[in-house]
């Protein structure tokens, strides 16, 4: 081989070298996107089994609490903690509505911050059951003017720490709505997709009184949702 070839095969050889690695190197960064968990799930995760008993049990008698004053005319109102809420979702969800969630969609977690709902849970693939990724979505939430309408601005969907096609997401949330009997639209704000939830006012065992939401906040680890009821 001469010289002049051999230097254009070693040429032509580190750059095919050089290329496989950066390919290698990307897709190392893209897999480890994906395996990605934000940190406010591996810590909602973290809490013991005893522990989201203890939790979902007190929310549990929160909404006996909240049963009960909306049995009257007059202002309620339902505190909530992130530790509550997460026990919950860790043992009374999958026992009490197995069917609520669809099935590749598991463990369930959230986080509360000054405005800002945080949603984790566990994406299982179908068609490989040994594959599952962690799904986020960064929600801001708010009451609007009219009473039982809540609006959630998805500010970010991320499967591991890549972003999702929000559109997909409209879709399956849409759907989730659908087959749930929940009344929803979309609208935007801010550029982003705002969804907008409209709540029952009657419950069944009250069916002469119009029970109203009015008022939503999220601080750091704690939801406070009032309204009132009023006679029909």
């Amino acid at each position: 081989m001469s010289t002049a070839k051999f230097r254009t095969w070693r040429w032509g050889a580190i750059v095919l070298a050089s290329v496989a690695c950066l390919a290698l190197i990307a897709w190392g960064g893209f897999s480890y996107a994906l395996r990605y968990q934000p940190s406010f799930y591996r810590q909602a995760l973290a809490q013991t089994s005893d522990q989201a008993q203890v939790a979902g049990a007190e929310l549990e008698r929160e909404l006996l609490g909240l049963h009960n004053q909306v049995r009257h005319e007059g202002r309620w109102k339902l505190e909530l903690s992130t530790a509550e809420i997460n026990g919950w979702l860790g043992v009374d969800l999958p026992e009490k509505l197995p069917r609520l969630l669809p099935p590749e969609v598991t463990d369930p977690r959230v986080s509360l911050c000054d405005g800002q709902l945080l949603i984790a849970a566990r994406y299982h693939d179908q068609q490989d059951e040994r594959s599952s990724r962690v799904i986020s979505l960064h929600l801001d939430v708010s009451a609007t003017s009219t009473p039982n309408e809540l609006a959630l601005r998805v500010d970010s969907a991320r499967l591991g720490a890549v972003p999702l096609p929000l559109s997909k997401l409209i879709e399956r949330v849409s759907e989730a709505a659908r087959r749930q009997n929940i009344r929803l639209r979309w609208s935007e704000e801010a550029g982003r997709p705002l969804a907008l939830l409209t709540l029952a006012p009657r419950h069944p065992e009250f069916p002469d009184q119009a029970i109203r939401l009015d008022s939503i906040h999220i601080e750091q680890d704690r939801l406070a949702i009032s309204g009132d009821v009023v006679k029909r």
